[in-house]
């Protein structure tokens, strides 16, 4: 792409971007409101906390739009009643690209807590580049198997002078009655207008999950899916914003099998 040409499409592209944060589009796990092991139990008919370690892969693309890419490796390693998660995944192409980095580590059963640590950067054309270091304390309770609620703190910034994502999760919550599971989840943004996000996940036959989710406040809604077959999972989030189009994203998922 030639400068004359990057100099036209990079407003485009930001201006995506600007819209995209509020509806949770620069996040790559935002495509499902389900963690894995949420996901994992709906196929199965198990207890999500009787999942365990996983790793995964992910691509997707914001829009339908070549610029917009998203890649993301993941896993989480669990060990008694603590547990390791590490995600990294970047977002765009060589115009503008985010790249973000999160770790969290946690302890408890019933009721647990963790400390999220999240490093972003941004590098544009031209050479214009930013950072930012966030911590955030998150306390996590399981009331059963069926039902789980977390809480995470507005996030502290660690580097000086950045400035906090425009949206951060506030409160998500996670149930199933019979072979259906719901969550739903609050996002805070900067000028404390909550936003409220609802999923359903059903499962429809051994191995397979289909899914709903939507957004109230943005019109987008759309559709997910999960396969099992072993240790192998694939899940998949099919989503359509009414101004900016379509979002596709895929996640491979590789997970222990108990005995």
């Amino acid at each position: 792409m030639t400068p004359v040409q990057c100099t036209v499409a990079l407003p485009a592209i930001l201006a995506c971007l600007w819209v995209a944060e509020p509806v949770g589009g620069q996040v790559f796990e935002d495509g499902w409101l389900f963690p894995v092991e949420w996901t994992v139990a709906s196929t199965e008919g198990v207890a999500p906390r009787s999942v365990g370690s996983w790793a995964a892969c992910g691509t997707g693309r914001l829009f339908e739009m070549p610029e917009l890419k998203q890649n993301y490796l993941g896993l989480k390693t669990t060990r008694g009643g603590g547990f390791v998660e590490a995600e990294w995944q970047i977002l765009g192409g060589h115009m503008w690209r985010e790249r973000l980095v999160q770790l969290e580590a946690g302890w408890g059963r019933s009721l647990g807590v963790s400390l999220v640590w999240t490093h972003r950067g941004t590098d544009g054309w031209g050479g214009a580049a930013t950072s930012c270091q966030e911590l955030a304390p998150t306390l996590r309770a399981y009331l059963g198997d069926d039902l789980q609620i977390t809480i995470r703190s507005d996030p502290f910034i660690l580097t000086r002078d950045a400035v906090a994502r425009r949206r951060s999760r506030w409160l998500s919550l996670h149930g199933r009655a019979g072979a259906t599971a719901w969550a739903l989840t609050v996002d805070r943004r900067r000028d404390d207008a909550p936003t409220v996000r609802v999923a359903m996940l059903a499962r429809c036959a051994p191995g397979l999950a289909l899914g709903i989710l939507g957004e109230p406040d943005t019109g987008t809604l759309g559709v997910t899916t999960a396969w099992a077959r072993g240790g192998l999972v694939l899940r998949t989030s099919h989503l359509a914003h009414p101004a900016l189009g379509l979002t596709h994203r895929w996640m491979l998922l590789l997970r222990r099998v108990a005995g």
